[in-house]
């Protein structure tokens, strides 16, 4: 049996379907202003409260599509991020870098999940899903998922395809404080044992600390190194011979 053909502003006859969970859902066809169709579909829990939630709000449905170029709300979430992604790339809001990465974070992540939804068929029961299937696997990337999308549904709520953005509404997850370690008393003194065994080894790598000789009373305050005297096997010694300065007694 065809279709009958709904005039403009209009709507055709609500369709019932018994759900598993004792619910009902109905399905109400409409034809906007502009001659563009639609469909409408709540969940209640008689056919009773499924027409009147369908009656109730369908006067509003009426008014012409918000278009984005070619989108509507009937289009595909996907052809929303990559229409978002395209306007992202020509006002330059965005390094290339980063851009980069959300373009892929699009068709890795978002578009198996909720890519091939209609964009008014977005809710935040939506997000919140995607966000927690992604969260098992990597915490990090459901962050940036669900920052993502609430970018491309605030670009969505400012072009009339949405009335708000529902990606607000989800809240992430806390994340936990990574734990300090703090050695106790006795691993720390264990510890600096350690490292004065290492440094004390002939036998490791790097640079060595100096050996100082003890020093004489005749001798200057600095301390020697034992590198820099001069050894016993050439026969030689080494004489100052800087003269000695006299007093300010004998100078006068």
């Amino acid at each position: 049996m065809a279709r009958i053909k709904l005039a403009p502003g209009s709507h055709g006859e609500i369709t019932y379907q018994d759900l598993p969970d004792g619910r009902v859902r109905g399905t109400l066809r409409f034809r906007r202003l502009d001659g563009s169709y639609g469909k409408l579909r709540v969940r209640a829990s008689s056919n009773a409260a499924a027409r009147r939630s369908l009656m109730s709000s369908i006067e509003e449905q009426y008014a012409p599509l918000g278009q984005v170029g070619d989108l509507n709300p009937d289009s595909s979430f996907l052809a929303l991020a990559r229409e978002f992604m395209d306007h992202v790339e020509f006002t330059q809001e965005q390094r290339d870098t980063t851009r980069h990465e959300n373009r892929r974070l699009i068709e890795k992540k978002i578009a198996p999940h909720m890519g091939a939804l209609a964009i008014r068929e977005i809710k935040a029961s939506t997000v919140l899903r995607v966000y927690k299937a992604i969260h098992k696997e990597t915490p990090s990337t459901a962050r940036n998922v669900k920052a993502l999308i609430s970018q491309i549904c605030s670009y969505a709520v400012m072009n009339d395809l949405m009335v708000a953005n529902p990606a607000r509404e989800v809240k992430q997850v806390r994340q936990q404080s990574k734990p300090i370690y703090a050695p106790a008393p006795v691993e720390l003194e264990v510890l600096r044992g350690i490292i004065r065994d290492y440094q004390n080894r002939t036998d490791r790598m790097g640079p060595r600390r100096p050996t100082f000789s003890p020093m004489s009373s005749t001798s200057s305050s600095r301390p020697v190194p034992a590198s820099a005297k001069p050894s016993a096997s050439n026969g030689s010694t080494s004489t100052s011979t800087r003269p000695n300065r006299p007093s300010r007694s004998q100078a006068r």
